[in-house]
Parts: C-alpha cells; structure tokens; sequence
C-alpha cells in the first residue's frame, strides 16, 4: 500500500465529481448535513482556513460505489473514492453547484461596507423562495447580494458586477480577491490517497 499527501482545491474535487469520477463506497452512510453546518463550513472555505482532510481511496476498486448526493452517476470505474469527508465534500458539492435545497449567498453591499469578511455577510435561503425574489442577476445586483456558486465562477461573477454601480464594481472584485478567495482556490493539505490492489485490501480495515 502506498500512501501519498496531494494537495486538491475545491473546484478540482468538484470538476472530478461532475465527471463521475470522484465516488463514495456504497457502504458510506447518507448526507446528514443541516444548512447551519454547510454555511458554517462555506464561511471556514471562504477564509481560506483549514478545513480538514480527505482520506480518499484511488480507484478502481472490488466493491460497489456510488456519487456524492446529488452529483452525477459515476462513470464506470472512479478514479478517486472518498473513504473519509464525504459529509464535508458534499456539504462544498451541493451550493457551489447550485443543486442545493437552499441558497448559500454573500451580502457583498454588506461586505464592501464593513471591509472585512463576517460570518454575518454569508447568509442562506430556501432556495424556492430565494429565486422567485431574485430572478435575474440584474436584481441580485441591485440587492448588492451573491450566491456563493457565482463567485467562484469568472463568467458568472463579472456577468454580476456589470450591473453593480461603476463606483462600486472595483471594489466587488478586491472584496472576492481579498476576503472571498478560498470559495474557489481553498486547498485540502495532505489528504491522504491509498493507493491499494483491488483483490488483497478492504477499506474497512485499513489503517495509516
């Protein structure tokens, strides 16, 4: 068994999920995340501060699999399983995508205020009633308002700030530089990757 520490950023691990090739073990137990936990887990990406470590598994491996909640169907045979974190990746897969029960936002009117990222300025929404009071990006601008799937995204991020006022469009970008940055670049350090035989090991029993 080899074991290894690469480094993955939050839009990497999300890209391998969309392709189907980012899985769980079909043993692992379902998504039990409440919105309070994922918010509080977007502001800790946000800041760019530790957020913990994956233990993932390469692929592909003798036992069935199955997409993160929500993503997805694998492709035949994933590169990468999820042994540990899933809670936590799901909790980032699910509002950076948009495919949430609920929209994760940032009050960027309220941050450009203040200067300085607050948890308070990271806010969420039951999305049914979040998209019939704000049905275009125009009035999303208007409420100086952001879902946190659009700041990491270039094309969906200036799509915004083009409807913002001229004053206030420079600023918007330095508050995602400076204060918002982890919501597409955060790394996850020395997340450990097995890498095993198919026919000799169970990840059940192993141990670092």
């Amino acid at each position: 068994m080899k074991v290894m520490h690469p480094e993955y950023e939050v839009r990497e691990l999300i890209a391998l999920a969309q392709e189907g090739k980012l899985g769980l073990p079909e043993f692992q137990r379902d998504f039990i995340w409440k919105p309070t936990a994922i918010a509080d887990l977007l502001r800790t990406v946000a800041r760019n501060w530790p957020a913990g470590t994956f233990l993932l598994l390469e692929g592909p491996q003798d036992f069935a699999s199955k997409p993160l909640e929500v993503a997805p169907p694998l492709a035949r045979e994933p590169s990468l399983l999820i042994l540990d974190g899933q809670q936590r990746m799901t909790a980032l897969y699910q509002p950076l995508t948009n495919q949430s029960e609920e929209t994760y936002y940032v009050n960027m009117g309220a941050l450009m205020d203040a200067g300085e990222f607050e948890d308070e300025h990271l806010r969420y929404e039951r999305k049914a009633r979040f998209v019939k009071r704000y049905t275009s990006d125009q009035k999303l601008a208007e409420a100086r308002i952001i879902p946190v799937h659009m700041i990491g995204d270039d094309v969906q991020f200036f799509h915004w700030v083009t409807f913002l006022d001229e004053k206030e469009r420079m600023k918007a970008v330095t508050m995602r530089e400076q204060q918002l940055s982890g919501s597409s670049h955060t790394q996850y350090p020395r997340s450990s990757c097995l890498e095993m035989s198919r026919s000799k090991h169970s990840p059940r029993s192993l141990k670092l």
